[in-house]
This record gives C-alpha cells, structure tokens and sequence, in this order.
C-alpha cells in the first residue's frame, strides 16, 4: 500500500533583506556581512534548503546572469554534494545548477530560489 508523501515547502524570506543590505552597504567584505543579522537568517535558510536533499521539486527560482533570466519556474531534483546545494533541471545528471539564498548573486551557474515545493 502507497503511503501519501508529506509535502515540504520552503519560501526565501532572506533574498530581499539580503540584497538591501548589499545596496546600502555598496562594496562590502564577507567579514562584514558575518556580523549581521542577516548572515544568521541566510545559514538558516541553507540548512532548510539542504532537507530537500533527493528530493523531486517544482522550483522558482532567480538568475541575474544572462539578459533572459528572471524568474523561472521548473522542476527537477535537489542534491546537495561537499556542502554545496545543487538543482539538477529534469532529467539531467550532468548539468546543474548551485542553489543560494542571495549572498553569491550573479555568480557563475548559480541560481536564487525563491519557492520550492516537493513534487
């Protein structure tokens, strides 16, 4: 017999306080951004994020690295590898993006969740 499987959701909340901090801050060190409060809810939010780890997901997600990103909806599954949260889209094994709550925005091949929903 099936059982239902418990649906998890996760939401980030830290991406606008963050990119507001990094606005009003200009040009910043990491020595810095480890102080606030912000830092604190953003560690959070990845140890919430590394619980889909295996998980089948539906994704809407953020890129500021080409002139056709925005937001994107998608699915795919979750893998986290050597401390690093990974977004393999479909059916890929190869290709895969990193997962961050807005810290390293604009970085190569990394993307801002902003809703993630087991499927």
């Amino acid at each position: 017999m099936k059982t239902k499987k418990e649906k998890m959701e996760l939401i980030n909340n830290v991406y606008s306080p963050l990119k507001i901090w990094k606005e009003k801050q200009g040009v910043y060190s990491f020595d810095k951004l480890q102080k606030t409060e912000e830092w604190a809810n953003y560690l959070d939010y990845m140890e919430e994020l590394k619980k889909f780890d295996g998980k089948r997901v539906k994704i809407r997600y953020r890129c500021n690295q080409d002139f056709f990103c925005g937001d994107v909806e998608t699915k795919g599954r979750i893998k986290v590898v050597d401390d690093m949260v990974r977004f393999y889209q479909g059916k890929r094994t190869r290709r895969y993006y990193n997962l961050d709550g807005g810290v390293f925005e604009g970085w190569f091949a990394t993307v801002i969740p902003l809703k993630i929903e087991t499927i």
